[in-house]
């Protein structure tokens, strides 16, 4: 196998190889070229008594054009869940799917992406109390308006490095709430193009786990129309540049971020980045343990109305003065977390918070 390395930086980047015959070199790796498949490192005899299952369809249940179905209970391997924008009413609860999608190709964010893993279009369907696991893009995208994702265990997806968080979403008056989301390649909550929504109570962490520049919650782009994102935990990023906690990209406007808390951010990186245009903005009563600065990128002219007030950060509010500030405890103040080295941010009786 030969690879050019020209165009890889390789002190930050990370990378692996597949998708040929040279490569196989563990035991149970696989190729399969659409004729033949290969297995490396298994013996006759015990491929004679193996069993070899492979996927047969991409979804194992259509919802296109369905509303007030309730699915409970079910198991989905190597398959997964579609609906469409006529699609209404629908639950799926106490759902475990796994290995949702997979393709051999990174997308780079084509519409094609939007396919991969359980697929929520529509109005006022329901994602609760679910497991999902393991995919080459997103493990859940949720589009369409007045959807909710409630109590749900997602991790460990987007293995092709698109630019997909472990749950996408976008649309209108959509709910995000009391979910796990961890283990991402890139984002582990991608909320482009997110309006007038609710995304609170959720536990968000370790990604960048592939990428240099990214946030645990990321948006770019975006008027949130009064978006709220509020009572999460965020922490760890593994971002090997730029990896921030809460990220509004370019172009964000109209969100509110208030009331969450957010640790394990490297140094490289901030654990609340505005990026500049960043206009109607407010940020308060946000905790960042452990340096750390509230940081935008851009001139004193690129935020407009953005308000920062009452926030604890280890570090500084790197903004320009042009930004509304007030009441922000910053590095050299000591807040007097309970026991900040278990993660327990209440403040003391005496903090000066």
């Amino acid at each position: 196998v030969t690879v050019k390395m020209e165009s890889i930086e390789t002190a930050v980047t990370k990378y692996y190889l597949f998708g040929t015959k040279q490569l196989l070199d563990a035991e149970n790796e696989f190729w399969y070229d659409q004729e033949q498949l290969y297995l490396y490192g298994i013996d006759e005899a015990t491929l004679q008594q193996a069993t070899v299952e492979a996927k047969k369809r991409k979804y194992g249940m259509d919802l296109s054009g369905k509303a007030n179905i309730e699915i409970d209970g079910l198991d989905f391997f190597a398959t997964s869940v579609k609906t469409d924008d006529t699609t209404n009413g629908v639950s799926i609860k106490h759902v475990k799917a796994s290995y949702v999608a997979h393709s051999d190709r990174n997308g780079g964010g084509s519409t094609a992406d939007e396919d991969n893993g359980i697929l929520i279009r529509g109005t006022n369907n329901e994602v609760d109390s679910c497991e999902i696991a393991y995919s080459s893009a997103a493990l859940l995208n949720m589009y369409g308006s007045q959807n909710r994702m409630i109590n749900c265990y997602i991790h460990d997806g987007n293995y092709a490095t698109t630019w997909s968080g472990l749950v996408s979403a976008k649309g209108t008056d959509q709910y995000i709430g009391y979910n796990t989301i961890c283990n991402a390649i890139r984002e582990p909550l991608l909320i482009r193009l997110l309006q007038r929504s609710i995304v609170e109570h959720n536990d968000i962490s370790n990604g960048g786990l592939g990428t240099s520049d990214n946030g645990l919650i990321y948006a770019c782009n975006t008027d949130g129309m009064g978006t709220e994102i509020r009572y999460n935990k965020v922490h760890g990023s593994f971002a090997a540049a730029w990896g921030s906690g809460i990220y509004l990209d370019n172009q964000c406007s109209h969100f509110l971020v208030h009331h969450n808390v957010i640790w394990d951010i490297p140094s490289g990186g901030d654990p609340l980045h505005l990026n500049y245009p960043s206009e109607f903005n407010l940020v308060f009563n946000n905790t960042i343990d452990a340096g750390g600065n509230l940081t935008g990128m851009g001139y004193f002219y690129g935020y407009y109305n953005t308000w920062f007030y009452n926030n604890i950060a280890g570090g500084q509010i790197n903004h320009p003065q042009t930004v509304a500030r007030g009441n922000n405890i910053t590095g050299g103040t000591d807040p007097l977390y309970v026991d900040a080295a278990s993660h327990d941010y209440r403040l003391a009786a005496n903090s000066p918070a």
